[in-house]
């Protein structure tokens, strides 16, 4: 069977630069907003929080609540061999990777404070403008699978600080 990382956190938390990080090792990186995205614009809706949420929520409705990842897996060349997939959001989708793949999860976190501040610097059309904001769309998303992590990594983007190369913050290569 063929193996897999997964990156869960929360938004902000540094999935992104975690992905960057393994990208330099030649992994391919899929994201899991990007399906959301790629849906809303065939929709022809624009990209904001309230409509990516409402097409998140519709498509898991009617596909199933791992279409997600399943989606991201028909895409997945299969002659690729270093795989990253970034921002799975249930146990369901977390399940449905397992049922494929070996999969080691890398679950990210930051503080609240530090999230919050990089989501303003992004300034991706749906991220919070308030803190407010920031904490209900905290509230929606589902912070088990933080847990089921196989590696836990405490601010990643820190880390690279304190290495002269990236790859000495790499902890599993394929």
């Amino acid at each position: 069977m063929k193996s897999l990382c997964v990156a869960v956190g929360m938004p902000g938390s540094g999935k992104g630069s975690f992905s960057h990080i393994a990208e330099q090792f030649g992994f391919h990186i899929y994201i899991c907003g990007d399906v959301i995205r790629e849906e809303a614009i065939r929709q022809g809706k624009q990209l904001t929080r309230e409509i990516l949420s409402t097409i998140m929520v519709e498509i898991r409705k009617k596909e199933g609540p791992a279409i997600v990842v399943e989606r991201l897996m028909d895409k997945i060349d299969k002659n690729i061999q270093l795989i990253l997939i970034e921002g799975v959001r249930s146990l369901d989708e977390i399940q449905a990777l397992r049922k494929k793949f070996n999969t080691i999860i890398f679950a990210i976190h930051a503080s609240p404070s530090i999230r919050f501040k990089r989501l303003k610097e992004r300034g991706r059309t749906d991220d919070p403008k308030t803190f407010s904001e920031f904490q209900r769309r905290d509230q929606g998303e589902l912070m088990m699978v933080l847990h089921s992590g196989s590696i836990h990594l405490l601010h990643p983007c820190s880390l690279m600080r304190h290495y002269s190369r990236p790859e000495e913050c790499m902890l599993i290569r394929f």
